[in-house]
């Protein structure tokens, strides 16, 4: 096997883990039905995360998640395995708040605003469930 397929391997094992991990948190949070797409910087619709981590987005009513993951995530996969697995459980925490954020922004404030709060809300969340979890 050449060392371009084994890379290719290896990148589509670390793809089936985060999937797996994400489909974790989701189920943990009650979330069923979805479809993910976990997308690496080569792939069509990946998108950079604002803050350089991962970055979520949905399509509703559709349940279809896309999950993009930086290439630093992948490079540094077996070192960072468990500060991705928070992540993920961030990532799927937006998905939780994703109708709230999606109705706020029909109303009178700031795009800025608003994601700071969702951050904050989507960060206080992730730690009390990392928390539980661990228990």
């Amino acid at each position: 096997m050449s060392n371009h397929n084994m890379k290719k391997t290896e990148k589509e094992r670390i793809r089936k883990e985060i999937g797996n991990t994400m489909f974790y948190w989701l189920d943990i949070l009650k979330f069923s039905g979805y479809s993910l797409y976990t997308l690496f910087p080569e792939d069509e619709g990946w998108e950079e995360s604002s803050t350089g981590g991962l970055s979520v987005k949905l399509e509703y009513p559709y349940k279809v998640i896309h999950l993009s993951v930086p290439q630093d995530y992948i490079d540094n996969y077996k070192l960072k395995e468990s500060n991705i697995k928070d992540s993920l459980l961030h990532e799927a925490i937006h998905v939780l708040m994703w109708k709230l954020s999606h109705l706020a922004q029909s109303r009178w404030c700031t795009f800025e605003q608003l994601d700071s709060c969702e951050e904050e809300l989507t960060d206080h969340i992730t730690n009390v469930i990392s928390e539980l979890v661990k228990k």
